[in-house]
């Protein structure tokens, strides 16, 4: 119906009937086949129970074979079927219902709500709809309708229930409270709530420490349930703040459990969240979210909390650790908030509850801290070496002139991408004032605490070490110490452009404070060009002295110009007794309009070709982008059964890392008989001189006794 009324038991009966139509006509119809689609219905205000599933179609076997299957959810509070119509031809339609039946909450907030309903049946893949598109957009839930969206392919409405009960004292609206409380500093005190730590400035709570916090979901209502969904809380975020170790919200997994959080439900069979997950992966986690998992909730993401029902979640946080341990007291603030479904079925989000702390670290003078990092020749800013390797030295040095630094870390950080990257070699050196170097390996990829276990690192091109110990005197004032650190580049791609490091100098963990250091150097070869070659040789089998005719073709695909590349191709050696002057009939045609060559097409000119008995070479003076040249020559085969392998290789002028060579070989046989001729010849037998005159003679006699014959007969035949 277009509205219900309850009975005077404050129930009704209805049914949920969606039909899936294909709407083609004319010449063009066609049959729409795999059809999926789906429909639902949700109300707040009801409980509900459904019966049997039904299908009926307009002509005969259009129904899903399996319903039962498609049924995603069939709850207290909402329906939900998904399923796919095998063939639908034009005209035809399926039908299915569903019915329901409902029942009022003991009270609520006026006499008339509203149950949403939707379905959706998506394009086929085999049918074109000129009706399907992204506008109309699907309206909200509870939409009075009914409301076509996605062309013709969904609609949407809301069916009014008229009888409900009001809730005495003026019908109170259905919502969700979230209150936060804390820090403590234990989970026991966050239980009690009370007494609160770090409040005042000269109470502040220092660095590394492990707070909790008390977070109570409740629902105020006291005559509906109210769905809650996801909660979510973000803790203060700073500068200057040490990505390791792990602090904030410390966790291991998604359950609950793996966060340390512990949740408290009132009444006892209230569901508690079960799904934690960070919003980011940094080492400090200052936020976190909570959410139901759907597969334990009939696929719904919101969870019904009773009226006047609780959750109360005990969180453990450890406070972030600064970089620079001399920093004063900081007012910092945490909120907390979740989601709700509200009378209207739209989903609403609470007032964030705000709490606040202050942080610090005892009073004292930081020191200063100094890196220097360069890359070493041969490699430059804007250019590597043929083979790949680059080194950079990091010098650090303590720039304070009174504080030693007992505990220093080093982090080195390398980034590159479109190529193979390896650190090498590592070495470090005193260069002043007696300062020490590690004495544990530097690991690329490994973290290595001054104290503790070592741990993986995200990069495995990273450096993070920390050495020395209180009092060791690891960097008196001024001292310095230098590392090198070689990385070796390989097979670099198209989308190689730059390497870059970056070095940070920091005394995180000493007990002094200390202002860290930065530097960083980046390499960014010219964008080399990328060259091609294919050279082809026919008759790939030849006899003794024939001749062969070599085509080779260079190519540049690259963005960059591959002026200078220089084209070689040696003779090789069993060649040089049958060509003593090298390849001949040589030749170069610019064939950059080729259908093989991308556009924008470029050009290239053929250069001067020398070819003597070393072989041949050719430099490109102009070698534009998306162009390519042919060269053809020629060689005469030895006389001799030989195997020849030719090699031809181009170069790039200026040879850099990211500029490869190209190269492509080819094979004659020789072999001892003229080209062409049978593998396996049929021997013909021959006759001597002597032997072929007697053998005509005999003929001729033969010849002269059957023409005497043919005249005796002719003779007796006469009368």
């Amino acid at each position: 119906p277009t509205s219900l009324t309850l009975d005077v038991n404050g129930a009704a009966s209805w049914v949920h009937e969606l039909t899936v139509t294909n709407l083609s006509t004319g010449p063009s119809a066609g049959t729409a086949t795999n059809v999926p689609f789906n429909f639902e219905h949700h109300s707040l205000a009801f409980t509900k129970t459904h019966g049997t599933l039904t299908c009926s179609s307009s002509q005969p076997n259009l129904c899903p074979t399996n319903l039962a299957a498609g049924i995603v959810s069939s709850t207290a509070s909402n329906f939900q079927f998904a399923s796919v119509i095998p063939s639908l031809p034009p005209g035809a339609s399926v039908t299915l219902s569903v019915p329901v039946n409902i029942s009022r909450t003991t009270c609520w907030s006026g006499n008339t709500a509203y149950i949403n309903l939707s379905g959706q049946a998506s394009p086929s893949p085999a049918l074109y709809d000129p009706n399907f598109g992204n506008t109309p957009p699907m309206p909200p839930p509870f939409t009075p309708g009914p409301n076509p969206f996605f062309g013709n392919n969904g609609l949407q409405t809301a069916l009014p229930v008229n009888g409900l009960v009001p809730c005495s004292g003026g019908a109170p609206s259905a919502f969700i409270e979230v209150d936060k409380f804390g820090p403590f500093a234990s989970a026991a005190d966050a239980v009690a709530g009370t007494p609160l730590i770090g409040q005042t400035p000269g109470s502040f709570i220092t660095d590394g420490t492990q707070v909790f916090y008390k977070i109570v979901v409740s629902n105020p209502n006291t005559a509906n349930a109210v769905p809650v969904g996801q909660l979510t809380d973000n803790n203060f975020n700073l500068s200057g703040l040490a990505s390791s170790p792990p602090t904030g919200f410390v966790h291991t997994g998604s359950a609950l459990v793996d966060w340390g959080i512990t949740c408290t439900p009132s009444p006892a069979t209230e569901a508690c969240h079960e799904l934690a997950s960070p919003f980011f992966a940094a080492g400090y986690t200052n936020a976190f979210r909570l959410n139901y998992d759907p597969a334990l909730h009939g696929g719904d993401s919101e969870v019904a909390l009773a009226p006047g029902g609780t959750l109360t979640y005990i969180v453990p946080f450890t406070m972030p650790i600064h970089v620079n341990r001399c920093h004063g007291p900081d007012r910092t603030s945490n909120q907390a908030s979740a989601v709700f479904a509200n009378p209207t079925g739209t989903l609403s989000t609470t007032p964030m509850s705000i709490v606040e702390q202050y942080i610090g670290m005892p009073p004292c003078v930081p020191g200063a801290l100094a890196v220097d990092k360069q890359i070493l020749p041969p490699a430059t800013a804007n250019s590597i070496p043929a083979n790949g390797e680059i080194s950079w030295s990091i010098r650090l040095t303590n720039a304070s002139a009174t504080e030693t630094l007992d505990i220093p870390h080093f982090i080195d950080q390398t980034f590159v991408f479109g190529v193979d990257a390896d650190i090498v070699n590592i070495t470090c050196s005193v260069l002043s004032g007696g300062a020490q170097c590690p004495a544990t390996p530097v690991v690329p990829g490994i973290r290595t605490p001054a104290s503790g276990p070592t741990s993986a690192l995200a990069n495995p091109l990273g450096i993070d070490h920390e050495w020395g110990f209180v009092g060791n005197n690891t960097f008196p004032p001024g001292s310095s110490i230098e590392f090198v650190i070689t990385a070796q580049l390989a097979n670099p791609d198209s989308t190689f452009g730059c390497i870059s490091n970056n070095a940070s100098f920091d005394g995180q963990s000493d007990p002094n404070g200390w202002l860290p250091a930065q530097d960083s150097a980046v390499s960014c070869p010219p964008p080399g060009p990328d060259l091609s070659l294919q050279k082809r040789v026919f008759p790939q089998i030849a006899g003794p002295g024939d001749s062969v005719t070599y085509t080779v073709t260079v190519v540049n695909i690259g963005t960059a110009s591959a002026n200078g590349a220089v084209l070689i191709d040696t003779l090789p050696a069993a060649l040089l007794s049958s060509n003593p002057n090298g390849y001949v009939n040589v030749s170069c045609t610019d064939i950059s309009n080729s259908s093989f060559i991308p556009n924008p097409q470029g050009t290239a000119l053929c250069p001067p070709i020398t070819s003597n008995a070393s072989g041949l070479q050719a430099t490109i003076a102009s070698f534009g982008p998306n162009s390519a040249l042919q060269f053809s020559y020629q060689a005469v085969m030895p006389q001799a059964v030989v195997s020849v392998d030719n090699l031809a290789t181009v170069l790039p002028a200026g040879m850099s890392f990211g500029a490869g060579a190209s190269q492509s070989q080819q094979n004659v046989q020789v072999i001892d008989q003229p080209t062409g001729a049978p593998e396996d010849g049929i021997a013909i037998p021959t006759l001597s001189p002597w032997a072929l005159m007697l053998l005509i003679l005999v003929l001729l006699t033969l010849a002269i006794v059957f023409l005497a014959g043919q005249a005796d007969q002719q003779t007796a035949r006469t009368p």
